[in-house]
């Protein structure tokens, strides 16, 4: 910041209440420009003013004088066209903080609430229109152990896109070197240092030529990051991802600093994050920066994609094969077969349809054992998740305006891609909401558009960790355990995996086309593209009995397919 614009941050000065406004959130969030909507435009002043006039080519203006009796910097883009201005923005290496109005202008008091919603950067931008499918848009963060004569690198790596979450470690006299090594083959978008780690630290770091974060050093204290990993990922230690607090410090903290620095950024629990992948040095080659450039593997001459070794032998189907292929190149092999002496990921839980019925049979009595949560919201909410698969996070932010009844469906708006989507209601989820909506308006609770749908007695929106405490006890009570190793722990995300796993299922035994309807799946579940649902979906007993019965059919000319 300019120091005027250092000097208004710190006394809180502006002109006007909303100018007052802006200047909290760049308080806030000093590094990143400041996107702050005003009717139906964001606006940007002062230097952020300047910088993105010249960088989007945009006209800059003035808005009034301050107390000083200088002119104000302004310009500002349309609401409806943000996500291009964000996407040409983070291109060119910038982080933007989204300041939104969240409450309607038009039953304001005063002036209108305004909040960061989110902040966008490099390794955080999903908008799917921006991304390059078959290439990753990683994020990483390093985290060093160790002292100066023994230092320990961690490397956590992650894509926001598609929910990939890995850590290795590097140890020895050339650790950081092999760290920056490491950083180059990943060629993230962007890098993500504690503010305590001094970047000469890993020498040649800056010909990575990636933008590099400063975040919290609290992020990455090691039992903070422990206590986020587990949280996170629904398990009560790392041992089943093979990863032990007293022999890989530096990659937990990596881990666990990356994954909170996610949750803040992106306001949002980061459902889909829920696999870890342990890398260790001795399965894969470590190749450095300049044997990729001289070799042109992943970029030829010119430093794009034409030209390279990648580019002429891809010849795969689908954007998540060329993502692979990419990773094979960048990580290549140390052996035929690399020794897996842990499970390499943990499969995502899913329901039996006996657990379905202890869980759900369960809630009423639990409610008597001071859940502190109202049994049928609790019970509205489990019945929405199951019957839908949204995420928890999606299910908590739906309004009265989201909820249609007549038509038997939701809009969810903020969402993983920002992107709104309407899922439908089955008939026996729209009996389950219609008799919730109704004791709604018997209980006098908020009936107004912006008004959470999904409420407590005393009109409180449910809040995540009340929901997940109350699931947690409710998971005791109806004797649901862990499936056992390699498989995640029962938790509230698991009714996503096991909505979408029973919709194939019954697709398969009614005999339907799945590659046409998958993409219908894949809209419901607002991923990306079908590529994400295949993901998504991993092959279950069940899934895999149908599929064979499936194929007998086609076999037998049974089968229209």
């Amino acid at each position: 910041m300019t120091p005027t614009v250092k000097a208004k941050v710190a006394a809180g000065q502006g002109t006007t209440p909303a100018m007052r406004q802006y200047l909290e959130a760049k308080r806030q969030y000093p590094d990143a420009l400041i996107f702050f909507r005003m009717g139906d435009f964001y606006e940007m002043f002062y230097e952020d003013a300047v910088t993105a006039a010249g960088v989007l080519e945009l006209t800059l203006t003035s808005r009034s004088r301050d107390r000083g009796g200088r002119e104000i910097p302004m310009c500002g883009v349309p609401w409806h066209a943000a996500d291009t201005y964000l996407a040409r923005l983070v291109k060119q290496g910038f982080r933007v903080a989204v300041c939104e109005q969240v409450e309607d202008p038009r039953k304001a008091r005063g002036i209108v609430r305004r909040e960061v919603v989110r902040v966008v950067s490099p390794g955080t931008y999903t908008d799917a229109g921006a991304l390059e499918a078959s290439e990753p848009a990683f994020i990483v963060a390093v985290a060093r152990g160790g002292d100066a004569a023994s230092a320990v690198f961690g490397l956590a790596t992650a894509d926001l896109s598609t929910g990939e979450l890995r850590v290795t470690e590097h140890r020895g006299d050339s650790s950081a070197g092999a760290a920056v090594d490491e950083l180059a083959a990943v060629r993230p978008r962007e890098i993500l240092l504690p503010g305590d780690l001094d970047a000469a630290c890993l020498p040649g770091i800056e010909h990575v030529d990636v933008p590099i974060t400063a975040a919290e050093p609290a992020l990455f204290d090691l039992e903070q990051a422990l206590q986020t990993l587990l949280g996170q990922l629904g398990t009560a230690s790392l041992d089943g991802f093979g990863l032990l607090p007293d022999r890989h410090p530096a990659a937990i903290r990596a881990a666990g600093g990356l994954v909170r620095h996610l949750r803040d950024t992106q306001r949002t629990e980061l459902e889909h994050l829920r696999t870890l992948e342990f890398r260790t040095r001795a399965d894969h080659l470590v190749v450095d920066a300049a044997t990729f450039e001289h070799l042109e593997v992943l970029a030829g001459a010119e430093g794009h994609r034409a030209g390279s070794l990648l580019a002429e032998i891809d010849l795969t189907n689908t954007p998540m094969g060329g993502r692979m292929l990419r990773a094979w190149l960048q990580r290549p092999l140390a052996a035929r077969e690399p020794e897996r002496n842990l499970p390499k990921t943990h499969l995502p839980r899913m329901y039996s349809c006996h657990e379905l019925a202890r869980l759900f049979g369960k809630i009423q009595e639990s409610r008597k054992k001071a859940l502190k949560l109202d049994e049928l919201t609790f019970r509205t909410l489990l019945w929405l998740l199951y019957g839908t698969g949204l995420r928890i996070g999606e299910a908590l932010r739906l309004t009265m305006a989201d909820v249609d009844l007549n038509d038997a469906v939701v809009t969810v708006r903020r969402t993983k891609f920002n992107k709104s989507r309407m899922v439908p209601l089955g008939d026996q989820l729209c009996e389950v909401m219609r008799s919730f909506a109704e004791q709604r308006m018997r209980r006098k609770l908020p009936e107004q558009a912006d008004s959470s749908f999904l409420a407590d007695l005393d009109g409180t929106p449910l809040r995540y960790r009340t929901v997940k405490g109350a699931f947690q006890k409710l998971l005791a009570e109806a004797q649901i355990q862990p499936a056992g190793d390699g498989i995640q722990s029962p938790n509230l995300h698991s009714f996503r995996h096991t909505f979408a796993v029973n919709r194939v299922t019954a697709w398969f035994r009614n005999g339907d086309n799945v590659q046409q309807l998958l993409p219908a799946l894949s809209a419901c579940l607002g991923h990306a593209s079908p590529e994400g649902t295949r993901v998504y979906l991993s092959m279950t007993p069940d899934l895999l009995r149908e599929a064979s019965l499936r194929f007998d059919k086609w076999v037998n000319g049974d089968c229209n397919e």
